[in-house]
């Protein structure tokens, strides 16, 4: 039997939040509108890149600017987003003891494909067996369209992989694609916050993350 554990990037296995922030708000400034806080950066984060700026650009989409905004964005990030993003406390330690427990590991995320192999490659090199992100043919999470595709290529049954996040979007992933879901507290979203979604099943630490995945 083949299994696998599948994770969220943002807010799971890295800590992105400061060059998501810095992107964000050299993309506003450049157009002149108002920067936003760290806090409401985390808060917009969890749906992709593109509807990270929609939510801070004033008017959103609809904005005139928007497109060149997000561009602006997209180049900006691109080169910094190696400059502030931080690896989890034993988060490194935990995926090597995955992988000794004949786990095949996964990233999954709604941030853009180019980005998401980039920042997975220099925080975890040679870890992962496969890393996808968002693709303009596939639904982004949490429709079940990526996480489907990967357990197609790695040949594992939705029955034994795992999918771990730290939003309730994550938790939304997994139901939708029939994988059991741990939710990690140590993320993007309050523990509060997860339980009034609903969600049950938890870890405080990478580590903890062992206790579910035997």
């Amino acid at each position: 039997m083949t299994k696998a554990v599948l994770f969220d990037l943002d807010g799971t296995i890295l800590n992105t939040t400061l060059d998501l922030n810095d992107a964000v708000n050299y993309a506003l400034l450049v157009k002149n509108f108002n920067e936003i806080t760290l806090e409401e950066t985390i808060k917009y984060t969890g749906n992709g890149i593109k509807k990270l700026m929609e939510r801070a650009i004033p008017g959103g989409k609809d904005n005139v600017l928007f497109p060149k905004a997000f561009n602006d964005f997209k180049e900006y990030y691109n080169i910094h987003c190696l400059d502030k993003t931080t690896a989890y406390p034993e988060m490194a330690h935990t995926l090597s003891i995955l992988k000794e427990r004949g786990y095949l590991l996964a990233v999954v995320s709604n941030k853009a494909d180019f980005l998401t192999k980039k920042i997975v490659a220099h925080y975890y090199p040679n870890t992962f067996d496969y890393v996808i992100g968002a693709r303009e043919n596939m639904n982004l999470k949490p429709v079940a369209d990526l996480p489907q595709f990967v357990l197609q290529e790695l040949k594992v049954e939705k029955e034994n992989a795992f999918y771990i996040g730290d939003t309730d979007v994550d938790f939304e992933t997994a139901v939708n694609t029939g994988l059991k879901p741990i939710i990690v507290t140590y993320g993007f979203r309050s523990k509060a916050f997860l339980i009034k979604k609903g969600i049950t099943v938890f870890s405080n630490s990478p580590i903890g993350l062992l206790d579910y995945l035997k």
